[in-house]
């Protein structure tokens, strides 16, 4: 069974790649495909766009879904409303139908349940830039509202039933820290050996959990990591029978994998 964690940066191009505007959609699905290549049974994806502008209007995980074949995925959103605009807290974690932003799971293997948490609300944290030519163009928001996707994935014999949980923290070591400890809370309350996969924005040694790390190595940024921010984390030890970093053409993070039996 191969876990993967993958901030897509909403199908970016790697730093210092070509620019894909007008061939949004075909980049992201090329983007799948470049996870399937991988041979990927389960993947948890951060930063993913729903119906935004940005990223051409289209269903992101839908696409990936579609590229690796896989017949189970969900997206949970963090804000609706346009990426580039205002942006506010989703109606019980989905908004439907709504431009938005968020993660999602993509399954090969069976998915008994889906389960959404929605971490306490937060101001946004403002700070400004050293230049600009206006307030404005000075001005920096740190959106800190965050959404944690969960699913009871039907492991291979052997394996067991997993409850699998998708994260992406802000980049404020406080509000981090309390994310991933909700997060855990929150998966405590299923079934399964339980696992949390993201981008958590904290190098090993400020993660706040106690749980056991499954790959290790630098993912960010992309390409040239320097620094691990994306983990595979488990409360419980698993037989380890692979692990690794992909750096692709795509996003500033790398996709950090599992093999585990």
């Amino acid at each position: 069974m191969r876990l993967a964690t993958f901030n897509i940066q909403h199908g970016e191009a790697a730093r210092g790649g070509v620019a894909h505007a007008g061939v949004l959609g075909r980049t992201v699905t090329a983007l799948g495909e470049a996870i399937a290549d991988l041979d990927i049974d389960v993947v948890a994806l951060q930063e993913v766009d729903r119906f935004q502008a940005r990223s051409g209007s289209t269903d992101q995980t839908a696409l990936i879904a579609r590229a690796l074949r896989a017949p189970h995925a969900r997206f949970a959103a963090h804000t609706v409303g346009s990426a580039t605009g205002l942006r506010l807290r989703p109606p019980r974690g989905w908004g439907r139908g709504l431009p938005a932003s968020g993660v999602a799971i993509v399954s090969r293997l069976p998915v008994r349940s889906w389960h959404v948490a929605t971490f306490p609300l937060r101001l946004p944290r403002v700070t400004w830039r050293g230049a600009g030519d206006s307030p404005f163009a000075r001005l920096r928001i740190f959106d800190t509202t965050r959404t944690m996707l969960a699913a009871r994935i039907a492991g291979p014999p052997g394996v067991g039933e997993i409850a699998l949980g998708c994260v992406h923290a802000p980049a404020a070591p406080a509000v981090s820290a309390e994310q991933q400890r909700l997060a855990v809370a929150a998966l405590a309350t299923l079934p399964g050996r339980r696992i949390l996969l993201g981008d958590f924005n904290a190098r090993p040694q400020e993660l706040a959990l106690a749980w056991r790390p499954l790959v290790s190595g630098p993912t960010f940024p992309n390409p040239g990591p320097h620094h691990q921010i994306d983990h595979i984390v488990s409360e419980s030890p698993w037989r380890t029978r692979a692990s690794g970093i992909e750096s692709l053409p795509f996003s500033d993070h790398c996709l950090a994998w599992v093999d585990l039996g």
